[in-house]
Formats: structure tokens, C-alpha cells, sequence
């Protein structure tokens, strides 16, 4: 009772407009901490799966709401948002409970369970799915695919191999990004790979975007091989480039010399087989000489062969016989020469070197015909196919040697420019508070006698044209008493407005 008296007799000693000012301030107080409390506890939401279907989605929010966990629905319903601090344990618990964000198609276990009484037919169909759905899964575990879906076309085995046909493939991917060239060409090389007798030429590739980006048809590599054969050529320019720069600086000095070097490269694969022989006499590898000698009375035995194997008829009288039979095997003279030239010859290169003639710049010229010689020993210079330099000494600009103005750097204060403010008013009002109850203790109270005070009169209850000494004294200046402690106290309240920017964050 005693303290709500000393309360009640403070306010009441307190001027109008200074109490107008603390009641605003306290009101200012209480709803910055109501809101800071609610930024405070509010929980940070993140995607827990996004680019869902409509059943996706219910089943999702079924089993949300069953475990009691808050989400979120954002893109037009196809996103789901979860505590930040609960995604992990979430994503888990659904997929204990057989839900998950992306369909995963099914591979070999749809082999699994398969009856007795299953016919050929479908065994091959279980079989192509299957397929399918590993095939999918395989492209599914690339980083840029969300998902994806495959059709193979498996034809029969054919009676006679002139019949076969084309096995083919049709893929279609959900990327998260665009596609490279280089990532269409892995997902033809995954896929072709993975079915036998499927060649990268019957893959056809396209995106859910309806772009196809790669058609059946097209070479091994398709798109990709253009790519890659055009990098290699910049590859292999900037390369020689960078080299010809090194060279010209070392002798020329720094920014003294441009360089610039395009080049034709040759991606064909030929294979070439040659066969030569000899005009000489070839050589004998093998004779056989086989001589027979016959003396008797009568014809020499001869007719056909019984079927005990013996002479059926024999001559009579005096006979001689004699047979002399040679057989030779010559080696032939032959050459045969294999070459196969890999990809990526030179067939042209052409180099344009521009150098400062110091004119400007007042460095020493440097003769034109020395570095024409030095940039076409450097290259390999090869006139038979067509190489091409050529040097020019051109006048380069003079540098400017003022100081080019560096741009101010972003102030870091401006990012979290409310933050300091608000931090600030709470500072100021808690400063006032403080700096206010000081004066009161300051202040010497007068206790009277008497057993009942009147209430000491206010400026409200002073009559009009009262003297100035008996009005209240002023009080001190909130602000100039700020400004002082900020003043006489600069690092702790420097520490103060850190630790509140911190719990801010």
C-alpha cells in the first residue's frame, strides 16, 4: 500500500506532457517486444517437397496433420513448407510411412511374386518395365533430374538376322535446370547402355518443357558432338593464344602485344589398309618330289577296285613302268599396312599478332619481321596446308596514370538499418526510464507534520498569471543526458546495441 501511495504521488508530481511522453514510450516498448517476441518465436519454414500432384499433395498434408506438424502451402499448392528445424525428421517419418515427394518408378520388383501360370508375353512385358523403371530410377539419381520416364521398344527376336530390327528409346526428364550438352550426351550414353542392342542413334531425349534435345536419327552423340568438337577447338586456341601472349610478353613486355589464334581441327576418324607384292621371282616355301618305278613281264596291273580291294585285272608280258611327280609351293610377296589417323589434326591455323610501335607510349619498337618469325617458329608454322600469320605494329593508347576513383564499399550498417533502429528506440526509452527515476531519487522530498497532506499542486493546478517561482522546476533534458552517457560510456553501449542486434538474429 505504502509503495502504491509513493507510486501515485511520483505520477502525480510528474508534468502532463512528460507523462503523455512515458505513456507513449511505454506503449512503443510493449508493442516492439510483442512484436520481437513473435520474430523471436516465429519458427523458419523451408520446402519439404516441391513440384507435387494434387494426390501428392493430400497425402502429404494427411499425414502432416495426423503427426501434428505445421506446414505451409505455397506455388499454387504444389509446395510444402515445414519448420525448418523439423524437415529432417519429417521427410523421415513420411517415408517410413510410404509417402514420398517424387514418384519413384518400380524396377526388377515387379519381377517379384510372379506366378507359375504367367505366359510368355507377359514375362517379356514385366521384364521391359522393369527395365524401364531401372532405367528411370538410374537418371533420376543424376542432380539436374527430378524425375524421369523411359519407353524402351524391345522387338522380337527375329528367325534370320537380315530381319532384326531396331531396338529403340524414348526418354523424357523433369530437369531442375537446363540441360547441357555434355548431360544430354551422358543420359544417351546411360541409356543405350543399358539395353542391349540399342545403339545412341535411337535414343530420342526431350524435356518436360516439350524441347527435344535429342532426335532419333542423329549421330552418336548428336547435338553434344558439335558441342564437344567446338570446345575442343577454343580449348586448343586459347591454349596456343596463352602460349604466343607468354612468348610476345617476355620480350615485348607487359601489354605490348595482342594475340588472337583460330584454328581448324579435323574430328574425322579414317582407317586406310594397303596390300603390295613383289616383282621379283617369289620364293619356293614348299616341294614334294614323288618318282615311281615299274618292272615286269605283261601289262602292268590297273582297272577298278573290287570290293575286297583288290586288282580286278592285271596286263601280261613284259612291262615297264616309270612316273616322276613334283609339287611346289611359292610364297607370294605381300605387304599390308593397317593406318588409322585419330581425330583432331590441324588442318589450318591462322594467328594475328598485334604489337605497339611506341609511337605513343614511347616504348622501344620492336622490328615487325623478328616477331613474325618468332610467332611462326612458335606455332609450327606449315605453309603446305595453309598456315597464315601475320603481324602488325599499330600505335597503342598511352595508360592513364590517374588514379581511376575506387567506388565506396557498401556500408553493412545499411542492410540491418531497421534492426539499429529499432535497438536505438528501445535504447532511448530504456535510457529514459533510467536518467527519470535518477531525478526523482535526486529530488529531496519535503515531509510535512500533519496528519493529512494535501496533494502538492501541479502546473494544471496553479491559477493563471501565478509567479514563476512557484511553478515546478524543469526538468532535466532526456536527450542531452543521453547524448552525455553515450558520451562518457561509449564502449558499453556500444556492447549493449551488439548483444541486441545479435538477438535479433
Amino acid at each position: 500500500m505504502e509503495f502504491r501511495q509513493r507510486l501515485g504521488a511520483m505520477i502525480r508530481t510528474i508534468p502532463p506532457a512528460q507523462q503523455a511522453g512515458i505513456a507513449v514510450a511505454l506503449i512503443v516498448l510493449i508493442l516492439a517486444s510483442v512484436m520481437f517476441f513473435r520474430w523471436v518465436t516465429t519458427p523458419a519454414y523451408t520446402v519439404l517437397y516441391s513440384g507435387l500432384e494434387a494426390s501428392q499433395v493430400q497425402s502429404v498434408i494427411d499425414e502432416l496433420e495426423s503427426q501434428g506438424v505445421p506446414y505451409k502451402l505455397e506455388a499454387a499448392g504444389t509446395q510444402i513448407l515445414v519448420p525448418r528445424s523439423e524437415v529432417y525428421e519429417v521427410r523421415a517419418s513420411l517415408a517410413a510411412a510410404g509417402i514420398q515427394g517424387t514418384v519413384v518408378p518400380q524396377g526388377y520388383e515387379l519381377l517379384d511374386g510372379q506366378s507359375l501360370t504367367i505366359t510368355d508375353f507377359q514375362q517379356r512385358v514385366a521384364y521391359q518395365r522393369a527395365l524401364e523403371g531401372e532405367i528411370a530410377k538410374t537418371l533420376m539419381a543424376m542432380q539436374p533430374i527430378e524425375s524421369a520416364t523411359v519407353h524402351l521398344v524391345i522387338p522380337e527376336e527375329p528367325l534370320f538376322e537380315e530381319e532384326r530390327k531396331p531396338t529403340t528409346a524414348s526418354v523424357l526428364v523433369a530437369p531442375v535446370r537446363p540441360l547441357s550438352d555434355a548431360e544430354v550426351e551422358s543420359i544417351i550414353s546411360l541409356v543405350s547402355s543399358s539395353v542391349e542392342g540399342l545403339e545412341p542413334s535411337n535414343v530420342t531425349v526431350a524435356d518436360a518443357a516439350g524441347t527435344v534435345l535429342h532426335a532419333a536419327g542423329e549421330d552418336a552423340t548428336g547435338a553434344g558432338m558439335g558441342s564437344r568438337t567446338l570446345r575442343q577447338t577454343r580449348e586448343f586456341e586459347q591454349l596456343l593464344a596463352q602460349d604466343l601472349t607468354s612468348l610476345l610478353t617476355t620480350v615485348l613486355g607487359p601489354g605490348r602485344a595482342s594475340v588472337v589464334v583460330r584454328a581448324q581441327l579435323d574430328f574425322d576418324q579414317r582407317t586406310s589398309e594397303s596390300e603390295t607384292f613383289s616383282k621379283e621371282e617369289p620364293p619356293t616355301l614348299k616341294e614334294q618330289t614323288l618318282e615311281e618305278e615299274f618292272t615286269g613281264a605283261g601289262a602292268a596291273p590297273g582297272g577298278a577296285l573290287g570290293v575286297d580291294g583288290g586288282v580286278v585285272a592285271t596286263g601280261e608280258g613284259d612291262y615297264e613302268y616309270t612316273k616322276n611327280e613334283t609339287l611346289r609351293e611359292y610364297g607370294v610377296d605381300r605387304v599390308v599396312t593397317s593406318i588409322t589417323e585419330a581425330p583432331g589434326t590441324i588442318e589450318r591455323l591462322s594467328v594475328a599478332v598485334v604489337v605497339d610501335d611506341g609511337t605513343q607510349t614511347g616504348a622501344t619498337p620492336i622490328p615487325v619481321d623478328e616477331v613474325q618469325r618468332l610467332v611462326s617458329a612458335a606455332v609450327g608454322l606449315d605453309t603446305l596446308r595453309g598456315d597464315v600469320v601475320e603481324v602488325s605494329a599499330i600505335p597503342f593508347p598511352a595508360s592513364d596514370e590517374a588514379p581511376v576513383a575506387e567506388e565506396p564499399e557498401p556500408n553493412p550498417l545499411e542492410a540491418h538499418l531497421t534492426e539499429i533502429a529499432g535497438a536505438a528506440l528501445l535504447l532511448i526509452v530504456a535510457l529514459s526510464f533510467l536518467f527519470m527515476g535518477r531525478s526523482r531519487r535526486r529530488r529531496p522530498v519535503e515531509v510535512s507534520p500533519q496528519p493529512a497532506l494535501e496533494p502538492a499542486p501541479t502546473l494544471e493546478a496553479l491559477p493563471v498569471g501565478a509567479p514563476a517561482e512557484l511553478s515546478e522546476p524543469a526538468e532535466p533534458n532526456i536527450h542531452d543526458d543521453v547524448v552525455g552517457l553515450v558520451q562518457s560510456q561509449p564502449e558499453e553501449i556500444a556492447a549493449l546495441l551488439r548483444s541486441w542486434l545479435a538477438d535479433r538474429r
